[in-house]
């Protein structure tokens, strides 16, 4: 039971710290979220930067907005990822060619952040179907 543990808590410290939901409704003991979230990508950096900057009257840096939807605060799914700038609650869609322009990328090497493509809450439930797994395994002998 301990090695099931060791995976758990970690992974739902990690949870904990990095999502928040812009809506939460309890529904008897489960607490469903969803809404929208932006994931940080990168950083500007020189004139794309100061550009931005003055455009938007912020310091602003380039995220990825998407749609969700979880059980407590963990993402389960997420759907309409777009680029975005961002700073605090003010956002700025962008479109991928204006995304790349400001990070001095090609479109075709920009990609999607890892937990927009595989949410945690996925990836925690998988890690915990594992560890079952392989505690149901291991203890049989």
């Amino acid at each position: 039971m301990r090695p099931l543990l060791s995976v758990s808590l970690p992974a739902l410290a990690l949870a904990g710290v990095a999502l928040t939901a812009s809506e939460a409704h309890a529904k008897g003991i489960v607490l469903i979220t969803h809404g929208e979230s932006v994931l940080h990508y990168d950083d500007l950096t020189g004139e794309a930067k100061k550009f931005a900057d003055e455009t938007t009257g912020y310091e602003v840096k380039v995220g990825y907005l998407y749609s969700h939807f979880g059980v407590f605060w963990l993402d389960l799914w997420t759907w309409d990822g777009k680029y975005c700038l961002y700073h605090g609650d003010n956002v700025w869609e962008l479109t991928p060619e204006d995304a790349a322009g400001l990070l001095g990328v090609k479109v075709d090497d920009l990609g999607k952040p890892l937990l927009y493509r595989i949410p945690l809450g996925i990836l925690l439930l998988l890690g915990l179907g594992v560890g079952f797994a392989l505690w149901r395994r291991f203890s049989r002998d």
